[in-house]
């Protein structure tokens, strides 16, 4: 049985895009292989699933305050300034990268210890902005990364584009196999010098999400999504500003952690918008609603608009939203990128029970088709097996 180290920046949930991804990778290899996951999570309240512990060896490695280890409490304390200050000051490499340069130390620090006691057949990273931790690794497993959003493509300005690029190209060289969730994210990799890549696209556990009673006539909008990530944020404020003031009265939900208090704070002067928050379990919420992704930006597939259509509920998407999936407007989702437009679709189904059913219905099938988890890593082993050796001298 082949041994997989997987890693990530924090504790996998059953919630957001990457998370759902991570989990649900972890789950479908430890069908075949032995997988141990190593994370840092940003907060140390997290708690993993009691089903994650039963897939996988998880190593938890000590939050930002101990990450460092050791009994010197000077030394250490200079050692957190220093990655504090790293983190906020202008530097070459993309702010993000910075913004998780202690946990790569810190997982770093662990992976060296954990290398040494076992043989890996593969190293998996997870989010290019880890790329650094496997510098200087010098175990004889076949090391991928999987490039959760391409930032070089993403970015808003050409500065921070080609700073991206740079990265991306540099980091190339530790790693034999580059994974892209999108069709597009898998070409522009091999622009940046991946020898060898692969899709794996996003999918959704369809066992798991699946339709619940019918409840009839819509009764909500709903989204779900972090709303700490800028490109879902600056969606529901697009959604809030142009296009529910078009819409016959009808309530709107958002689910996801947040953290913008003024924008919270404008929402609640409207009585039918609810923030819920962060919720464990995100099924419940979904029956009588009309889902929305009204994103302008970012990259990847939408991971929470295949879980809506899981779900048998229709979605109404901008085409960068629904971007990666092999959908069909007016059948199995409906896209939209005017206000106007978005908010007659969602007039429509509303008052449409025939067509709410008929692309909630048409959606589940195409989940069920093309994006089921099990047929996404039917082989995904072996092209692991197949990628090339890596230059090693980043």
């Amino acid at each position: 049985m082949k041994k997989i180290l997987i890693i990530y920046n924090k504790i996998p949930r059953l919630f957001s895009g990457g998370d759902l991804r991570v989990f649900n990778t972890v789950k479908q290899l430890s069908l075949t292989a032995k997988v141990t996951l190593l994370v840092c999570p940003q907060n140390k309240k997290d708690r993993p699933e009691p089903e994650l512990i039963k897939l996988c060896q998880l190593i938890i490695v000590p939050y930002f305050a101990r990450d460092f280890g050791g009994t010197n409490k000077i030394l250490n304390i200079g050692k957190r300034i220093f990655y504090l200050a790293q983190r906020h000051l202008p530097g070459s490499e993309p702010r993000l990268v910075r913004q998780h340069n202690y946990q790569v130390k810190a997982l770093k620090i662990i992976l060296k210890r954990l290398v040494k006691k076992e043989k890996f057949d593969f190293i998996q990273v997870e989010h290019s902005f880890l790329g650094p931790v496997l510098k200087k690794i010098t175990a004889e497993a076949k090391k991928i990364i999987v490039f959760h959003n391409l930032y070089s493509s993403t970015a808003k300005n050409q500065k921070e584009k080609k700073r991206w690029a740079k990265y991306e190209n540099r980091i190339s060289s530790l790693y034999n196999l580059a994974v892209g969730c999108s069709q597009k994210d898998t070409a522009d990799l091999k622009k940046l010098g991946y020898r060898h890549c692969r899709l794996v696209p996003n999918g959704v556990d369809t066992a798991y999400f699946q339709p619940l009673a019918d409840s009839g006539q819509p009764k909500k909008i709903l989204f779900v999504g972090d709303m700490t990530y800028s490109p879902n944020r600056r969606g529901v404020v697009f959604f809030l500003k142009k296009i529910y003031p078009l819409l016959t009265k009808m309530k709107f939900e958002i689910i996801g952690e947040y953290r913008d208090k003024k924008l919270i704070k404008s929402a609640q002067l409207n009585p039918d918008v609810t923030f819920r928050g962060f919720q464990k379990d995100i099924r419940p919420f979904f029956p009588g609603s009309i889902f929305i992704c009204p994103l302008l930006e970012g990259g990847g597939t939408r991971i929470k608009i295949l879980t809506a259509m899981a779900m048998g509920i229709p979605v109404v998407s901008t085409s960068k939203g629904a971007e990666g999936i092999a959908y069909n407007d007016g059948e199995n989702i409906i896209i939209a990128d005017q206000p106007d437009a978005f908010a007659g679709a969602i007039n429509n189904l509303s008052a449409d029970g025939v067509f709410y059913q008929k692309i909630s219905a048409a959606g589940r099938q195409l989940v069920e088709a093309q994006y089921r988890w099990q047929n996404i890593f039917h082989d995904y082993l072996s092209a692991m097996a197949k990628s090339v050796q890596p230059e090693n001298n980043v």
